[in-house]
């Protein structure tokens, strides 16, 4: 290590004595070893010993690295991937303590040699278990309730099927009701079967929108008694009101949707307040009856959803109480890394600025994933604000590209940035969140196309509308994975094999966003790749984001909501 000429033996012990405190209260572990397959380990901080389960530092100096790894070959491997590149950043390891605990860590490593010519590993381990766990957990939940979803939707539109069959007999029947009384009160029976036996609410309205059929479930639900509500009005014993607490208008009910369109209806934006005042969230689903072209009546078929609303809320709360207590933590030790950057504890070597600057970077993708979890949750509480203002959307596209330039250049790609009009007026847009948007869009065709890349921006008017559109000749989008790129936390199989790094979050915010303010976010990925100076170039993608020339639509967010 050099010494600055500057500095007295004693401003220098200082300095080595506020540099070893700094490593030593560090929360990740810092290690150098010698290489090679087993590697020996040359110095330890206490983070180390923690997440080994150490008893000294002694214990674990005397351990060998590959002792560590849950399989010693992987130790071997990322030895030579060490010696080959010299420096490995976020490698993601099965490793195990000196008690047999099972943990993934992070490990960035670098390859050093001293003034000797000897060579050593410098890295820096981070235990991620609990985090992959978390992650995998909020996966697997929403995978569970996506199931149950399509599951139960599979199941009321069979019964609503067996509905419209039943309510037909019943007409047919009825006609001839002088010769065929018996069978009338045969199917009669029979419908009344079906209905007490479906665990949700069904109530059948003939063409004047009059209540004809209602089952036992639906009487506990409205908290009407079945022959009070035969006759009447469908709106005197379905009231309805939205998320705000106002009565929904008659038009916008499902009822009259399915009505005028002729076709299946659902919400589960409505709350119903039934007789004796109890209110509580419905899933509704309204489908017309039709007889030679003309609607007879229809079936609406609705449950209480009180015990999914408040799993999905609680999860929703959970995701922002964890993102907010995440992000005090990660505040403070940016504020800590910044002050010893620009001095403030004494001047810093290269190295320890190397150092410094690796965990800044850590602790502001870590920053990041908070933030993009806090929007997760301001956009599925209705908390998330947009507030539009006139942007020059050339100088916003402008300057994103400028700040992803230096990544893109140390890549090798080129962002082409064209706009088909000579002079473009400033476009009312909220300017944070149509940054991120652009910026997620662009980031991705850099992250996801190879060496020596063309990735093309357009800004283009069309109608009444203004056109981003985004270009690469990257891995593209595989078929099977295209109906899922804008779900939360999904990553594509080929995505994760060129990017370890990711959340699945991104894209799922972007059309958030877009959705929220009236804007559109859609791609085009062709399904077979093309060849390029007989060079496979992977697929391509372009995204495209459609900005109404109105501009993006104001939205206060719900207030309360974090």
């Amino acid at each position: 290590m050099e010494i600055n000429q500057k500095f007295t033996d004693k401003e220098h012990i200082e300095d080595s004595k506020k540099y070893e405190d700094l490593i030593n209260n560090l929360s990740v572990g810092v290690y150098r070893n010698t290489p090679g397959p087993e590697g020996h380990f040359l110095e330890v901080n206490p983070a180390m010993i923690s997440i080994f389960e150490a008893d000294s530092k002694n214990e674990l100096l005397k351990h060998n690295v590959s002792d560590l790894y849950k399989d010693s070959q992987k130790r071997a491997l990322f030895s030579k991937k060490l010696e080959k590149y010299k420096f490995v950043r976020n490698e993601e390891l099965d490793l195990v303590t000196l008690k047999g605990k099972k943990i993934t860590a992070s490990v960035t490593a670098v390859m050093k040699t001293d003034r000797n010519g000897v060579v050593y590993f410098d890295g820096i381990v981070e235990d991620i278990t609990e985090r992959k766990k978390t992650l995998e957990s909020l996966k697997k939940a929403h995978d569970e309730l996506e199931v149950k979803v399509v599951k139960r939707t599979q199941e009321l539109n069979k019964r609503i099927l067996d509905l419209e069959d039943a309510h037909k007999a019943i007409i047919n029947i009825n006609e001839d009701l002088s010769i065929e009384k018996s069978k009338v009160e045969t199917a009669k029976a029979k419908d009344e079967a079906i209905l007490s036996s479906i665990g949700d609410g069904v109530i059948a309205i003939d063409s004047n929108k009059r209540i004809i059929v209602m089952n036992k479930i639906a009487e506990k639900l409205l908290g009407w008694k079945i022959k009070e509500a035969i006759g009447k009005l469908y709106e005197e014993v379905v009231l309805l009101e939205d998320e705000k607490g106002n009565l929904v208008p008659v038009n916008d009910r499902q009822l009259n949707k399915a009505f005028a369109s002729l076709t299946t209806t659902t919400t589960t934006n409505f709350y119903l307040i039934s007789k004796n005042k109890i209110k509580f969230p419905v899933a509704i689903t309204v489908s017309p009856i039709i007889l030679d072209k003309k609607i007879i009546g229809a079936i609406e078929v609705f449950r209480d959803i009180t015990k999914e609303k408040e799993i999905d809320k609680a999860k929703t709360e959970f995701v922002s109480l964890a993102s907010h207590q995440l992000r005090t933590p990660l505040t403070a030790i940016n504020w800590y890394v910044e002050m010893l950057k620009s001095g403030d504890a004494g001047e810093l070597n290269k190295s320890q600025k190397k150092y410094l600057e690796e965990i800044y970077k850590g602790s502001e993708r870590m920053v990041k994933l908070v933030n993009d979890l806090l929007n997760i949750s301001r956009i599925e509480t209705g908390g998330l604000k947009v507030e539009p203002e006139p942007v020059d959307l050339v100088l916003l596209i402008k300057d994103i590209i400028h700040e992803i330039e230096p990544w893109s250049t140390a890549l090798n790609h080129e962002i082409i940035f064209k706009k088909t009009e000579v002079s473009l007026p400033k476009i009312n847009v909220d300017k944070i969140l149509m940054r991120q948007v652009i910026h997620n869009i662009i980031n991705n065709a850099v992250r996801y196309s190879p060496e020596k890349s063309s990735i093309s921006v357009v800004l283009e008017k069309k109608d009444v509308e203004y056109v981003v559109r985004v270009s690469d000749e990257g891995i593209g989008i595989p078929k099977e994975a295209q109906g899922r790129i804008f779900e939360k936390f999904f990553r594509a199989d080929n995505a994760r094999e060129v990017e370890g790094e990711g959340s699945g979050i991104g894209m799922y915010i972007s059309k958030s966003i877009a959705d929220v303010s009236g804007a559109k976010l859609w791609f085009e990925s062709p399904t077979l790749f093309k060849k390029i100076k007989e060079k496979e170039a992977g697929y391509g993608t372009t995204f495209y984001l459609a900005i109404p020339i109105s501009g993006m639509k104001k939205h206060e967010g719900e207030k309360g909501i974090a």
